[in-house]
C-alpha cells in the first residue's frame, strides 16, 4: 500500500510548500495541468501501446518469442526462475528486456504490461519478489541505443550525439562509407544522411512481417488483435497516470522540488556526483518529460560535451522514470500491495546515478 501514502505525501507537502512561498495558486493550476497531461499521455501512448502489442501478438504467433526467450533463457532463468517455466511471461518478458536494451521505449512499455499481467495472476493483488524484481529491471534499464537522449544531444549541437552509446561508441567503420559509427549517421546512397537508429524500427517490423509470412501467419489479423488488447490495458492505465501526474505538477509548483534540490547537493558532491545535476537526479524518478527537460538544460548551460553534459546525458539513458513505470505495471496487472518495489527501484536509481557520474569521469 506504498503508492497511497506516497501520493498523500506528495498532496501534503504541495500544499504546505505552496502556504510557505506563496504559491498556492500555481499549486492549484498546477493540479489541473497534471490532469491534462495524463490525458495527453495517454493519447500520445495510444499508437504505441497499440502498435507493439500487435506485434508482440505477431511475434507469439509466427514463433519469433520463443526463439528470443531461448537466447534469453540462461540469464532470465537465474533471475526469474518462476516466470521462466511459462513459455508466454518468459516470451513477453525477453521481448521487453531486448526493447529496453535498444532504447525502444515505446515498445518496451506495452511488453512489460504484459509480462507484468501475466506474472501477478493469482497473487491476489500482491507484488510477488519476482514481478518486482522485473519492475526494477525496467526502472533500471540500461540502453545500448539511447535514441531519445541522442536526440537531445544532437538538438543541442553535439557532432557524436552516440559517442556515450555502449553500442555506437566504438570507432567502428561503416561499410557503407568510412564515417565512425560514434557519429550515428551514415551515407550509403545519393549523399543523403541516415540516422543508424532509424533503421530499427522499420527493420523490426519488417523482419517480423516477413517471418509471420513464412510461417503462414495472417499478419494483419494478428496485429489487429493485438492493438485491441492495448487499447484495453490503456484504460486500465488512465486513472493510475491521472493520479500520478496531478500529485507530481503540484509538487513541483509548490517549490518543493527546489527545497529538495538544495538539500541533497551536499550529499551528492561527497559520494561524487555533480550537484549541478541535483534537479535531474530528483525529478528523474518522477517524470520523465521533467527529466528530459532537466537535463537539457544541463547540456545548454554547461555545455553538452562537457563532464556535466555527458553526465546527464548517460543518467538519462540508464535510469527510467521510477514512478510511472510502477504506476504503469501493477496499474495495468492489478497489483496494490507493492511491498518493497519503491525502495528496491530508488536505489536502483542511484546506482545508475553513481555509475554514470564514475564512468564519465572514467571514460571521458
Amino acid at each position: 500500500m506504498a503508492m497511497p501514502y506516497f501520493l498523500t505525501a506528495l498532496l501534503m507537502l504541495s500544499l504546505v510548500f505552496g502556504c510557505i512561498t506563496g504559491q498556492l495558486s500555481a499549486v492549484s493550476s498546477a493540479a489541473m495541468a497534471g490532469a491534462q497531461a495524463a490525458v495527453e499521455l495517454c493519447l500520445s501512448m495510444a499508437g504505441a501501446i497499440c502498435l507493439w502489442s500487435g506485434v508482440m501478438t505477431l511475434m507469439d504467433r509466427c514463433g519469433l518469442s520463443q526463439k528470443l526467450a531461448r537466447l534469453l533463457r540462461p540469464v532470465l532463468r537465474r533471475l526469474l526462475p518462476n516466470a521462466s517455466r511459462d513459455s508466454e511471461t518468459l516470451a513477453a518478458v525477453s521481448a521487453n528486456v531486448s526493447a529496453n536494451l535498444l532504447g525502444l521505449g515505446n515498445a518496451a512499455t506495452p511488453l512489460g504490461i504484459r509480462a507484468a499481467t501475466r506474472m501477478a495472476e493469482g497473487c491476489g493483488g500482491v507484488a510477488s519478489d519476482e514481478l518486482c524484481r522485473l519492475v526494477v529491471l525496467n526502472t533500471a534499464s540500461i540502453q545500448l541505443l539511447p535514441t531519445t537522449v541522442a536526440a537531445v544531444r544532437s538538438a543541442h549541437g553535439c557532432a557524436a550525439p552516440f559517442d556515450s552509446c555502449p553500442l555506437c561508441g566504438s570507432p567502428r567503420r561503416c561499410r557503407w562509407r568510412r564515417d565512425c559509427w560514434r557519429h550515428g549517421a551514415c551515407k550509403p546512397y545519393g549523399g543523403a544522411d541516415m540516422d543508424v537508429t532509424s533503421l530499427l524500427i522499420p527493420l523490426l517490423l519488417t523482419t517480423v512481417a516477413v517471418w509471420g509470412l513464412r510461417q503462414r501467419v495472417d499478419v494483419y489479423a494478428a496485429l489487429t488483435d493485438g492493438a485491441a488488447e492495448g487499447l484495453r490495458v490503456l484504460l486500465r492505465i488512465f486513472p493510475n497516470l491521472v493520479a500520478l501526474l496531478t500529485a507530481v505538477y503540484m509538487f513541483r509548483a509548490s517549490g518543493a522540488l527546489d527545497w529538495l534540490t538544495a538539500l541533497l547537493a551536499p550529499v551528492l558532491t561527497a559520494i561524487g556526483i555533480p550537484p549541478e545535476t541535483t534537479p535531474l537526479l530528483v525529478i528523474r524518478p518522477l517524470s520523465g518529460s521533467g527529466a528530459l527537460a532537466a537535463g537539457s538544460e544541463l547540456m545548454e548551460t554547461y555545455g553538452v560535451d562537457s563532464t556535466i553534459g555527458r553526465t546527464a546525458a548517460v543518467m538519462l539513458g540508464c535510469t527510467e522514470t521510477t514512478f510511472y513505470t510502477i504506476a504503469v505495471y501493477f496499474g495495468a496487472a492489478g497489483v496494490r500491495r507493492l511491498r518493497y518495489t519503491i525502495p528496491a527501484a530508488l536505489t536502483a536509481d542511484l546506482a545508475g546515478f553513481l555509475a554514470a557520474a564514475w564512468c564519465v569521469r572514467f571514460f571521458f
